[in-house]
């Protein structure tokens, strides 16, 4: 015998519900900006941090 047999049907549903991962799409830019390709980018200049 499982727990799940023992469980009422509302406690089920909410597992039901627990147990599907949610997808999130994300975008190609979402996917730079996450991996940090789309920042600035800085250099020093006559001991000056100067952005490119």
């Amino acid at each position: 015998m499982r727990i799940g047999d023992q469980l009422p049907d509302k406690q089920k549903r909410q597992l039901e519900k627990m147990k599907s991962p949610k997808k999130e799409k994300l975008s190609v830019r979402d996917i730079e900006e996450l991996m940090g390709t789309r920042r600035d980018t800085y250099e020093r200049r006559n001991g000056a941090v100067r952005r490119k």
